[in-house]
């Protein structure tokens, strides 16, 4: 049994902890009641203020700054060509007409463009100046007499998909979202377009385009094709597509695209509705179209095959068929011969095949043309039996 003095000093002990629970308590209630600015004065407390507003504006200032100067490397106007090697491109001279082809034999020589995956291909119609594009966001011209690259076309800011030949100039598309038609002898950018509203918002990117005397037709992500005139230098007309466009050819009096949506639409040229359309469970998305004078034009389809399509009446020519190569879902773009009587394409396993336009029979492949996928092919505008190739290896083969 505990003592009365035991019991008297346990008592006292939890007296006293209960009171020192209480006074620290109070003391904590106190310091949160405490008000911020008695630690320091109210002018340290304004500074800090103005300090954080002034980050807060500089950053804005910043951010402005850098959107100001990337619609300025993204203005439809802006671009410089880097002359490799001066007086090397000339226009003017006789074009020479090509009346029969022949199917080349081996590749005679290729050049490394120093360009991870080339696009797009074109050729001027004397056949002494090809241009290039690739998706380093960079034109590269070269001279095939020189055999190597005899001018930079600097001035896009992201992959180009599409470059073309319209008499001596060179139209550019680009995923940065503007259209640009170049002088490559001046060096120079003559005209752009974009189809953001304002400078600095974000430009839709563009998918393909084509060019002739009607004007340039460019295909583009925000579900439209915008025909421009290239003499005036203005926007004339748009096509409405239900899809995202994922190419244009000419085709008798108008044009034809294909989308995403696996339909293929024919439109009138100038008041830009659509005439025609082809719709079909059996038709596969198609990726590529090219065709020859506007008479015909052939479309790569993901089942593995070169379908082929004739204007006046627009219809679809289920008798001419090419098949043979795989070029899965990859934008190997095919072409026809000066002549029309063969059909060239590569596939994603590096191989160019040549068709038969009348019989539909493959009549060659070269095998390891290209390490990955061949891109685009194109035959030689004044060399009856010569074609250019590229691919995602990074080089220009010459086929003779």
């Amino acid at each position: 049994m505990k003592s009365k003095a035991e019991k008297i000093n346990n008592e006292s002990i939890e007296l006293e902890f209960q009171k020192a629970f209480k006074e620290q308590k109070k003391q904590k209630s106190k310091q949160k009641k405490k008000p911020i600015h008695d630690d320091f004065d109210q002018k340290q407390f304004d500074l800090l203020i103005e300090q954080e507003q002034s980050k807060r504006q500089l950053q804005k200032e910043e951010t402005k700054k850098l959107v100001e100067e990337y619609s300025q490397l993204t203005a439809p106007c802006f671009g410089k060509g880097e002359m490799i090697i001066p007086d090397s491109i000339s226009f003017g001279k006789e074009i020479k007409q090509i009346s029969k082809c022949k199917v080349p034999n081996n590749c005679t020589w290729d050049y490394n463009l120093n360009c991870k995956t080339l696009t797009s291909l074109s050729i001027h119609k004397e056949g002494n100046v090809l241009v290039c594009s690739g998706n380093d966001g960079i034109i590269r011209v070269c001279g095939l007499k020189e055999k190597s690259v005899v001018e930079n076309l600097i001035g896009h800011q992201s992959m180009i998909p599409r470059v073309t030949f319209y008499d001596n100039f060179v139209i550019s598309v680009s995923m940065d979202g503007t259209v640009k038609v170049w002088d490559i002898v001046k060096g120079e950018v003559i005209t752009g377009w974009t189809e953001a509203p304002n400078s600095t918002d974000e430009k839709p990117p563009y998918k393909c385009v084509i060019a002739n005397e009607n004007g340039i037709f460019a295909g583009c992500a925000n579900k439209r094709i915008f025909q421009y005139d290239i003499r005036e230098k203005k926007h004339t007309c748009e096509y409405i597509v239900d899809s995202i466009p994922l190419d244009v050819a000419h085709c008798g009096k108008g044009i034809v695209c294909s989308s995403e949506d696996k339909i293929i639409r024919y439109y009138d040229l100038g008041s830009g509705s659509v005439t025609k359309e082809i719709q079909d469970p059996n038709i596969q998305t198609m990726f590529c179209l090219n065709d020859y004078h506007g008479k015909y034009v052939i479309a790569q389809s993901m089942d593995n095959s070169i379908v082929c399509f004739r204007g006046d009446p627009f219809r679809q020519m289920s008798g001419r068929v090419f098949r043979g190569h795989y070029p899965g879902a990859w934008c190997c773009r095919p072409s026809f011969s000066p002549d029309g009587q063969y059909i060239l394409s590569g596939d994603a396993n590096g191989k160019i095949f040549i068709w038969s336009w009348k019989k539909g029979k493959i009549l060659k492949v070269f095998e390891h043309a290209h390490k990955g996928c061949v891109t685009d092919v194109i035959w030689h505008s004044t060399n009856s039996s010569s074609f250019i190739s590229c691919g995602w290896d990074g080089n220009l083969c010459y086929w003779n």
